[in-house]
């Protein structure tokens, strides 16, 4: 369908929640539609409602999810979806599971209705380790929908978790995500879902399920994020609808990077022979870092240290003699960075032992102080430690998720990033009536850390000296949604510290091992979005 529309358009969208009552599709449907009396009282334009909710999420067996599937993918109950979006004047989304005819498949599924009729359908394509019970995964990308007010694209909570279909999804032109979810696990609104939003800068409609299943506890927070990745405004563990107004710019998709090339820099190997878990030290944000001031940092294998700034050669080669001279006194393998502010130019090196600095990567900064990498490919330095493999880049590279992905993709462990970044602050974890919050202690104030994300979603071990006291220097583990947390964080001046294993017997050390985020990725689906090359020459510094 094709509908034309002015370049810029503001759209009222609206995100429906509710506590799905299992098996009854017309009890949820009796719900989903008084939600929606109260969203058409609110002038609301587009729905969304959440994964799965006209008839709960949680199915063991085939068998027993079979008939919901096939009722909701019959003429006579879309039709009545049809009849809601024309009684409200409204497009929605609806959540539901489906069945492929004639060959009987069931999907996890989503239907964009218009008041005209069924627009489309999206399955599915990155399974939650629930829907592999009964469903198949879909094969084929997000479709970009044409509504009104600009092209609007459907994913599927764990599709979320993957950056891939989200890039796909904006580089296909859509300027709106639709997301029904029923997020379980960790609070909503969740980081995933506002940084994800950010980093692509796309707005996206999250409608979520709440509630208990079988011992499943579902999030709540259904919001609207803006393309900033602000939440515009939620709601808790409750019934309800949020609404909010967004403006999308038709024809003008979001910037989205279409491909990335990384290069491999052999650094040398640090011994350790037959080790499966390293010992790292990280510098604190505030930790005073001078010229000649060579620092007493705890006993690690790696010391991470934060920026040393000059403004000459000279100071620059004096740089390079400190990170040299505290590799040697602690016989360890030293990370730091050196940024010339005259030039404009950040190096990211290491020293081995005392060994001669090794230029990894270089970045640049523009004239709207945004740092960029120097060189066409993202370089990274690699060596390993026993049996436990790292990579050094800049922190700039952390920006989108390409060179994370492509490192973890090539049996990386452990990611060490300095120098300058350029990292949207951290969000706090708010207060929440989700039962399963009681046991996450307070609020977080880094619930959404750049740098706890970025390990998450590319399942590695990250280590960020970070140059901003808003952004505090940290080091953070391979699951970002597993509590307690693993991970140190650097709020105060001092130095953080951590042990990385990549033992299979450790919880943490399994998911930098199998990294179920990247080897789950669907790339029969979307493409990898990089190429690893060679062991080029390091940078010059």
């Amino acid at each position: 369908m094709h509908v034309s529309a002015p370049e810029n358009t503001t759209i009222r969208v609206a995100a429906c929640q509710w506590q799905s009552v299992t098996g009854d599709v017309p009890a949820n449907w009796a719900l989903a539609e008084g939600l929606l009396e109260q969203a058409h009282r609110q002038q609301a334009q587009l729905a969304v409602m959440p994964e799965m909710g006209l008839s709960g999420y949680i199915w063991r067996e085939k068998a027993a999810i079979e008939p919901l599937a096939v009722l909701c993918s019959s003429a006579e109950v879309q039709n009545q979806w049809v009849a809601a979006a024309q009684k409200f004047d409204m497009w929605l989304v609806v959540g539901h599971p489906g069945v492929d005819e004639p060959t009987g498949t069931l999907r996890n599924r989503c239907t964009l209705v218009s008041p005209e009729g069924i627009v489309g359908h999206y399955d599915k394509t990155c399974l939650f380790p629930e829907d592999t019970h009964w469903a198949a995964p879909g094969t084929l990308p997000p479709p970009v929908w044409e509504t009104p007010w600009g092209r609007v694209a459907p994913l599927i909570c764990a599709d979320m978790d993957y950056p891939e279909p989200l890039h796909h999804a904006v580089t296909n032109g859509a300027e709106l995500i639709a997301f029904p979810t029923a997020w379980v696990e960790e609070p909503a609104p969740s980081a995933v879902w506002t940084i994800r939003a950010h980093e692509l800068g796309i707005p996206v409609v999250a409608a979520d399920l709440f509630g208990v299943d079988q011992g499943v506890v579902f999030s709540g927070g259904s919001c609207i994020i803006d393309g900033t990745g602000e939440v515009v405004d939620s709601i808790d563990y409750e019934t309800g609808v949020v609404i909010a107004d967004l403006t999308l710019r038709m024809g003008v998709a979001p910037a989205a990077p279409t491909s990335h090339e990384v290069r491999r820099v052999e650094l040398p190997s640090g011994g350790l022979e037959g080790r499966l878990q390293v010992d790292l030290a990280v510098s604190g944000t505030d930790l005073t870092v001078g010229l000649g001031n060579i620092l007493q940092p705890p006993t690690a294998d790696i010391v991470v240290v934060k920026a040393l700034t000059v403004t000459s050669a000279s100071e620059h080669d004096e740089a390079l003699h400190t990170l040299r001279s505290m590799a040697e006194a602690g016989d360890q393998v030293v990370v730091g960075s050196v940024i010339n502010q005259t030039t404009g130019v950040a190096h990211v090196v290491t020293s081995h032992r005392g060994a001669p600095c090794q230029p990894v990567a270089t970045a640049h900064r523009g004239a709207d102080g945004v740092w960029q990498a120097g060189t066409p490919a993202a370089q990274a330095g690699l060596f390993s430690l026993g049996e436990v493999h790292i990579a050094v880049i800049g922190a700039w590279e952390l920006r989108h998720f390409f060179v994370t992905r492509a490192l973890a993709a090539q049996g990386v462990h452990v990611v060490v990033a300095c120098g300058p970044a350029a990292l949207s602050p951290p969000r706090r974890r708010e207060a929440s009536q989700a039962p399963f919050v009681l046991a996450l202690g307070g609020e977080e104030p880094y619930f959404a850390h750049p740098g706890r994300f970025r390990a998450g979603d590319s399942n590695v071990w990250l280590a960020l000296a970070s140059e901003s006291p808003d952004m505090p220097s940290g080091i953070f583990s391979p699951n970002h949604v597993w509590w307690p947390r693993r991970e140190a964080v650097a709020e105060s001046e001092s130095w953080v510290l951590a042990t990385c294993t990549a033992d299979t017997s450790n919880p943490w050390g399994e998911q930098s091992v199998s990294k179920p985020l990247v080897s789950g990725r669907r790339s029969d689906i979307y493409p990898d979005l990089w190429r690893v090359v060679g062991s080029g020459s390091p940078p010059a510094p």
